[in-house]
């Protein structure tokens, strides 16, 4: 787990967010051509080595919440299934339910089809 930084106004609050759920919240609704420049995203953006980030992929891959096309394998881009959708709301659902109850800022402003933006420098940001 990573901490990050959760910031409303003047107020800030560390949060854990696993790689898995910032891999699901950056896919979010998107569809990527390739998980080749995804990986490389990740490790430019986060700091996620690439290695992680594609243990994470297939990880998630074989838990059925995302689909990509690996070796030898007949092209599919990379997307959340609906089990990845589903798994990526009920994270956002349960993270602003938990928001109401301590007054963090995760409870305004997002949506379960835009997700979080985990930022090393600004703290989780609604995209």
């Amino acid at each position: 787990m990573r901490m990050l930084q959760l910031y409303r106004g003047e107020e800030s609050k560390s949060v854990s967010v696993s790689k898995d759920m910032v891999i699901l919240s950056e896919i979010g609704l998107d569809e990527m051509t390739s998980a080749t420049p995804f990986v490389d995203f990740l490790h430019e953006k986060y700091g996620f080595s690439k290695s992680g980030v594609w243990y994470t992929l297939k990880k998630l891959k074989k838990e059925g919440l995302l689909d990509f096309t690996e070796k030898g394998e007949e092209y599919r881009p990379l997307k959340l299934t609906k089990s990845g959708l589903d798994c990526l709301r009920e994270s956002l659902s349960r993270a602003r339910e938990a928001g109401r109850r301590n007054g963090s800022g995760i409870s305004r402003g997002l949506s379960p089809n835009i997700g979080l933006i985990p930022n090393m420098s600004q703290g989780l940001i609604p995209r």
